[in-house]
Order: C-alpha cells, then sequence, then structure tokens
C-alpha cells in the first residue's frame, strides 16, 4: 500500500502526522507499534502495547462536515472487523467498536484547520492480540482485544491496510453523496438502538430511549416524550446497566 508509514515506536501517531503534515501526502497510513502517549475521546489516555493497531489516516483539504469523520471511522473499523474475524461487532455511539458487549476499539479524529483548507487527522486504536492481564493492571473491566475474545492472534498491520482501504472508500462515498447511505449502515450497528440509556454531560445524568442519530451525527433521544439530541462533544452515553 502507497503511503504507509511503520514505526517502532511514537509518542501518537496523530501527533506524528501534526508535526509532519506540510511534507505528508493525502491519504498517508502511520502506523506505530507501539504508543506511548495516544489519547482518546474527551482527553482521555489511549496508549497501546506491541501487537495491537496504533494508526492514522490523513486526509487533506476536505470539504465536508468534519464532525462525522468519527462515525465514518468507527463504520469502517466495524465492518473490517467483521469481515477479517467473521464477527458481528456493533457500535456503541459515537465510535466505540463493541465485541461480545467490550471494548475493542476506540477512535479520535483531529481537525487541521488553516485559511485555505481543512485536514482531518483519523486516529485508530484497535486491542488486536493483548492478553487480559494488560486490561486487568490497567483497571479497564470494559476493555477486550480479538484474542481474548477468539482465541487467535491476527496480523495488526494486515488489519490496518484493510481499515485504511475501507475508510478511504467511506469517505469517497461522504464526499461525493453525503451521509444519508453511510447513517443507514451506521444505525444497523447501535448498540443502544431502542434501548435506555444514561446520558452523562458533567456531573448529570439523565436517563433517555436512544432512537438513533440524526443527519449532524448526534444521537437522537426519547426524553419524557421529547426527541433531543446528544451532542459527542458534550456527553458522553452508557447503557442503563454497564457499559453498554
Amino acid at each position: 500500500m502507497e503511503n504507509f508509514l511503520y514505526f517502532k515506536e511514537l509518542t501518537s501517531t496523530n501527533d506524528y502526522i501534526k508535526e509532519n503534515i506540510d511534507s505528508l501526502e493525502n491519504k498517508t497510513i502511520v502506523f506505530a507499534d507501539i504508543q506511548t502517549k495516544g489519547k482518546g475521546r474527551l482527553g482521555r489516555q489511549w496508549q497501546t502495547p506491541t501487537g495491537n493497531i496504533s494508526m492514522s489516516m490523513l486526509f487533506k483539504n476536505q470539504k465536508c462536515d468534519i464532525s462525522l469523520y468519527p462515525l465514518i471511522c468507527g463504520l469502517s473499523v466495524s465492518e473490517v472487523v467483521d469481515e477479517v474475524c467473521g464477527v458481528n461487532t456493533k457500535i456503541k455511539w459515537p465510535n466505540d467498536i463493541i465485541l461480545n458487549n467490550k471494548k475493542l476499539c476506540g477512535i479520535l479524529c483531529e481537525s487541521i484547520i488553516s485559511k485555505n483548507s481543512v485536514d482531518v487527522i483519523c486516529g485508530i486504536g484497535v486491542n488486536v492480540n493483548i492478553k487480559r492481564e494488560d486490561f486487568d493492571k490497567s483497571s479497564l473491566p470494559y476493555g477486550t482485544s480479538l484474542f481474548i475474545e477468539l482465541q487467535k492472534e491476527y496480523d495488526p498491520i494486515d488489519i490496518s491496510k484493510k481499515i485504511a482501504t475501507n475508510l478511504q472508500e467511506k469517505i469517497k462515498v461522504f464526499n461525493e453523496f453525503g451521509f444519508t447511505s453511510l447513517k443507514t449502515l451506521y444505525e444497523e450497528k447501535l448498540v443502544n438502538k431502542g434501548k435506555e440509556v444514561q446520558v452523562i454531560n458533567n456531573k448529570e445524568t439523565i436517563v433517555c430511549t436512544c432512537l438513533g442519530i440524526n443527519e449532524q451525527g448526534n444521537l437522537l433521544c426519547n426524553y419524557n416524550n421529547k426527541i433531543i439530541n446528544i451532542n459527542s462533544g458534550e456527553a458522553s452515553v452508557r447503557g442503563l446497566y454497564g457499559y453498554v
């Protein structure tokens, strides 16, 4: 695959692209075998040991709504994992990939906005070959990996390249036709759809029923017989009785 850059170790694949963005071509993929200081959504730390996926993909000069890129990334990853592993992953809004009710993947998309262009960096971390004791040491009871769930090791680079190919195709569809067709595919995988969820915004928590998403990627919920929109930059969602 062209523009696939491999590194043994980086602090962050997203940061590498930001630091070198002027010299990198459009659709460059950066892969690190070990990521030591990755970042997750809402400022959370995301560190990836060897044998897993830490990758970022650069999309230059984007014209569409960049707030939808995290959802498109989640859909792409979910589809590839299903194809490679023969499973049926789900998506916990906005972009956590769920396998057997546990978190398999985290995604962080960042934008670089200048006077003349908008560039998007799609950062993706997938737990591929990590063992259960690694999660236990980090006190991550809701985390899992392909190895834990399927008792089989997979090639992180091969999966990364498949994700990059799928994501590139999805972004092309999005740029040409908008989010409508992708929205349908996404909602088919939405793990909380039709279920009661907790929406957590700072110290306030409400309980409502998840209905799906709108064209802007916001979560639609029924709260006291009113439809409300939940923005992923402002709130988190959990299942009524646990993570999902």
